[in-house]
């Protein structure tokens, strides 16, 4: 029993290292570089369906039936090509997998206050404070007003006398 407990731990290892070598964005990378690079037959060398001249009179003997076995003349139709996409196609949505609780996490997230310690903390080019003669609700409504927008709900996080701490978001839900 303790042999199949192993065995079992082992393959779910190996399982997990596939599963991340699968959604790794490294691998997309190498994919795009692999479709960009065999992409050029399909641009260079003549294709069946591009003119009227087959390929077969276009080229020598030799050639033609290379590129018939590798499917050249087809290039985008061909096995190659289409497993690629293939494979880009699981590689992208094994990213999205692996990737999407902590994007659902950022994107659902409530905003929270922050303390005068955190905006300390922050590079002080980030900083924003502004003094005015006209009233913290004033301010607070034209704040509001121009945070407004059919893609963010602005949310005010604290209102005291003579402070305003407005968060707004855009493009959340693109993540």
């Amino acid at each position: 029993m303790r042999d199949l407990w192993v065995e079992m731990q082992s393959l779910a290892r190996i399982v997990d290292k596939l599963w991340d070598g699968v959604a790794s964005v490294r691998l997309t990378l190498v994919i795009m570089l692999a479709l960009l690079l065999l992409s050029i037959p399909g641009t260079v060398v003549l294709q069946y369906n591009v003119s009227n001249v087959d390929p077969g009179v276009q080229y020598g003997y030799d050639f033609w039936k290379f590129g018939s076995d590798l499917q050249l003349f087809t290039a985008y139709h061909s096995f190659w090509y289409v497993g690629l996409m293939v494979i880009l196609s699981l590689n992208l949505i094994a990213c999205s997998v692996n990737r999407w609780p902590q994007m659902w996490k950022l994107a659902v997230a409530k905003p929270t206050k922050w303390t005068q310690a955190t905006f300390g903390s922050k590079a002080k080019e980030l900083h924003h404070s502004w003094e005015c003669s006209l009233p913290s609700e004033v301010v607070e409504k034209r704040v509001m007003e121009w945070a407004k927008s059919p893609w963010a709900e602005p949310e005010v996080l604290i209102s005291e006398k003579g402070k305003v701490q407005v968060f707004w978001q855009i493009g959340r839900w693109s993540r």
